[in-house]
């Protein structure tokens, strides 16, 4: 049957959902549609960041635009940008940021926009084949059914890229390549990559995030190393806290909601403990709070909003809940369903999950 038929008589999925929200659920929605748009642009971690991809693009354009000879062209190596940092440090978003307010990449993210700029979201248990798969499709690459070895398929992005002039390629969470990948698949993608930085005639920026991790991984060839310059998200630290203060008084505003800021001073230790001193996990932890006051009609923004939604994400009960419990600090924030501050001394059960985790790693 044509694919066309395969649709006829389809419900329409967005009507379906809706049916689940009352006309107040939609007007909350709204706000909250306004809330989860914010991004917080902070200077000293955001203006590194564009800072140096402007100057590899300055770079790039030495080589291609004729500016240079063709044999000091040649010696002009095409960089690799790294951002690396804990989960929840925001990396994806700085970068998605990033792309879609820089003047050279209008379009970013839209298909069939021509902008010279690609997202590629990296997938967990990605192969050499599959990332070359994920590749194509954003590119707009037509599906692709039959099966093709992966160096074709490299082949193929490597041809679709130049076709499109696309300069610059965005990988993001790219420590899911190396997550069942074999030493000579590891080799296999860093050739790859090299192939689109020291291509002849049509060199392409590359830019990676993910977890520390990757680092390592691009240690392995002295090619790709030598030709990356690598920025890391620090996790927050007690300077952070005026930072903390301003996130969480503009979700307030963009919510409708009052909010105490010199009031709730005390409490933001509390919110960057809660968040594994991550910025984007605050920046989430804080809207999940703001969420919960609408949830429930409130017109201020209070620290037992924080407590609901983080007892909503977890599962913990007040004693381990680092916005109601005493000694906050001692809480292991990245566990779930606790009913108590599990102890420092609690060795056996900390060593279980360590083995577990060795454990996962060796039979990957």
């Amino acid at each position: 049957m044509p694919d066309d038929q395969n649709t006829q008589g389809k419900p329409d999925t967005l009507a379906l959902l809706s049916l689940s929200q009352s006309e107040d659920d939609m007007r909350r929605l709204g706000v909250l549609a306004d809330v989860y748009s914010l991004y917080f642009a902070f200077g000293h971690r955001d203006d590194p960041l564009r800072a140096e991809l402007d100057r590899m693009i300055g770079r790039l354009l030495m080589r291609i635009s004729g500016l240079l000879p063709p044999e000091a062209a040649d010696r002009l190596d095409t960089r690799c940008l790294v951002l690396t940092g804990a989960s929840g440090a925001g990396k994806s978003a700085a970068l998605g940021r990033m792309f879609l307010k820089h003047p050279s990449f209008p379009g970013f993210g839209v298909a069939g926009s021509g902008c010279p700029a690609v997202r590629v979201r990296v997938r967990g248990g990605c192969t050499h084949g599959s990332l070359a798969r994920a590749l194509l499709r954003a590119l707009d690459y037509p599906i692709i059914v039959a099966r093709k070895d992966a160096e074709t398929l490299w082949e193929m992005a490597r041809e679709r890229v130049r076709m499109m002039d696309v300069r610059v390629i965005y990988f993001d969470e790219f420590q899911n390549v190396i997550e069942t990948a074999n030493v000579d698949e590891v080799q296999k993608m860093l050739n790859s990559l090299k192939t689109f930085l020291n291509h002849e005639t049509h060199p392409v920026l590359l830019v990676l995030s993910g977890l520390p991790s990757i680092v390592p991984f691009l240690e392995i060839d002295t090619q790709v190393f030598r030709r990356s310059v690598f920025i890391r998200f620090q996790p927050l630290d007690a300077d952070d806290l005026p930072l903390l203060s301003k996130i969480v008084g503009d979700l307030a505003k963009a919510a409708n909601l009052r909010v105490d800021i010199p009031k709730m001073a005390g409490f933001l230790p509390r919110l960057m403990h809660a968040s594994l001193f991550q910025l984007g996990t605050s920046v989430e932890l804080a809207c999940e709070a703001a969420e919960q006051a609408l949830m429930v009609g409130g017109d201020t923004l209070e620290v037992g909003h924080f407590a609901a939604g983080f007892a909503r994400r977890t599962g913990n009960a007040d004693e381990a809940n680092p916005f109601l419990a005493k000694d906050y600090h001692l809480i292991d924030c990245s566990r779930v369903h606790r009913k108590a501050v599990i102890a420092p001394d609690d060795d056996d059960e900390m060593d279980k999950r360590r083995r577990m985790r060795r454990k996962m790693r060796a039979t990957k």
